[in-house]
């Protein structure tokens, strides 16, 4: 009972996540480090934390526009069904601004660790598209291998995607996930545990990197 598009918009609203939040985010800063505009916002009277702040905000605003934008061409053009229910709605914003919190942590760090944007472009693409693979984005995790599954799930994508789908899709839909059942409890502890990783490794790396002193 649930379409191919019913289907697929979780993984695209995440997907849209995962891009924006890392892989964009990342090269930007990547570009503003090698073209020296991080040195030239150094030594702006504006508190340090203010850069962080921005970038998060943008982050926010360009997943959330992303979002609406899925959603309403899934209703409004193809016709999907959405949630009905307001816990089904709270669970997909908790599990969305845990996945952006996440995300743009981590996309600071690789992007103050990559020495341009073309390598920072050139690392993140592939592993990007990966992820999608693995994660159960493209293809029902129930179809991949045991050992993937088990192996990539310690990563934030799957249950991000995971949490969605249990937000979007009905109750019977979880036959298609590897326990037959949704993990809500188990999936959002581990996308707000890469939450805390992803800030400590930014604020650290942050703090190590001196192209902006």
């Amino acid at each position: 009972g649930i379409t191919f598009g019913e289907y697929m918009l979780p993984a695209m609203i995440t997907m849209g996540v995962l891009m924006t939040c890392t892989q964009i985010l990342a090269i930007s800063v990547a570009a503003e480090r090698e073209n020296g505009e991080l040195k030239r916002l150094a030594v702006l009277p504006v508190p340090a934390w203010a850069y962080v702040a921005a970038k998060c905000l943008a982050n926010v605003a360009l997943s959330g526009l992303n979002i609406v934008v899925l959603i309403g061409i899934g209703r409004l053009a193809l016709g999907l069904s959405l949630p009905s229910e307001a816990r089904s709605w709270a669970l997909a914003a908790l599990a969305l601004l845990l996945t952006i919190g996440a995300c743009t942590a981590l996309g600071l760090a690789i992007g103050r660790c990559c020495p341009s944007s073309r390598a920072a472009s050139g690392i993140l693409t592939p592993i990007i598209i990966i992820l999608q693979f693995v994660s159960g984005l493209f293809l029902p995790l129930s179809q991949l291998p045991a050992w993937m599954v088990h192996g990539f799930s310690v990563l934030p994508v799957r249950w991000s995607a995971e949490l969605v789908r249990e937000a979007f899709l009905p109750a019977t839909a979880a036959i298609a996930e590897p326990t037959g059942a949704w993990e809500t409890g188990k999936g959002l502890a581990v996308v707000a545990a890469w939450l805390v990783g992803g800030v400590v490794a930014a604020i650290i790396i942050t703090r190590r990197d001196t192209v902006d002193r």
